[in-house]
C-alpha cells in the first residue's frame, strides 16, 4: 500500500489542492473572470485557505504534544475541511450550471470535454470530489482505528462522558505504530 500513513494521505492532497489552484487560474485565463462569475476564485481561495490547515495536521499526524493531535480534535478539523470544500464545489457547480452554462458547460457538453479548453472545468469538478474522498477516508481510519486500539467504552471527565477512542493521539492510530503493537 502506498499511503500507509496519516501524513502521505495528507500530502496527497496538498498535491491535489495545488493541482486545483493551477487548474482554478487556467479556468480564469481561459474564459475570464467575467464569464466564470468568480466562481473558481472562490474556490481556489477556499482551498488556498486549506492549505495551512493540511500542513498542520501532517505535522500533527506524528505528534503527541498538539491539540490536534487528539483523535477527537483532529476529526473535527477534518470534518471542517470537508465542509468547506463540499461547500466550494457547490458554490462552484451553482454558478457554473445557472451564470456561465451557456458559455462554459455547452460548448464543453458539445465536444464531450474531451478539447484542451474544458480540461480545467473537469479538473475543477474532479479534484475537489478526490480530496473530499480521501480526507472523508482519512477521518473514518482514524476512527476505526481508535477504536480497535481504545476500545468503545465510556470515560468519565470531570466535566463530561466521553468516548474513550476520542481521547486518544492520532499518532497512535497510524498504521505502522498498530501493526508493530499488534504483532508484539
Amino acid at each position: 500500500m502506498a499511503f500507509l500513513s496519516l501524513a502521505s494521505l495528507y500530502r496527497l492532497v496538498l498535491v491535489l489542492c495545488l493541482l486545483q489552484i493551477v487548474s482554478g487560474i487556467c479556468t480564469i485565463r481561459v474564459f475570464g473572470l467575467t464569464l466564470t462569475g468568480g466562481s473558481h476564485f472562490v474556490q481556489m481561495l477556499f482551498v488556498a485557505l486549506s492549505i495551512p490547515m493540511l500542513y498542520y495536521l501532517t505535522k500533527c499526524s506524528r505528534r503527541t504534544d498538539r491539540w490536534l493531535s487528539r483523535v477527537d480534535h483532529h476529526i473535527l478539523v477534518l470534518a471542517c475541511l470537508i465542509t468547506n470544500w463540499g461547500m466550494a464545489t457547490l458554490i462552484t457547480l451553482f454558478f457554473q450550471s445557472t451564470i456561465d452554462f451557456t458559455v462554459i458547460i455547452s460548448p464543453c457538453a458539445n465536444e464531450m470535454f474531451m478539447i484542451a479548453r474544458c480540461a480545467p472545468v473537469v479538473l475543477n469538478t474532479a479534484l475537489p470530489i478526490a480530496s473530499i474522498s480521501i480526507l472523508y477516508h482519512a477521518s473514518g481510519r482514524i476512527a476505526r482505528r481508535a477504536r480497535d486500539i481504545h476500545g468503545e467504552e465510556m470515560v468519565v471527565l470531570p466535566q463530561k462522558i466521553v468516548p474513550a477512542w476520542s481521547l486518544g493521539t492520532v499518532s497512535e492510530t497510524d498504521s505502522d505504530r498498530v501493526e508493530l503493537e499488534i504483532g508484539a
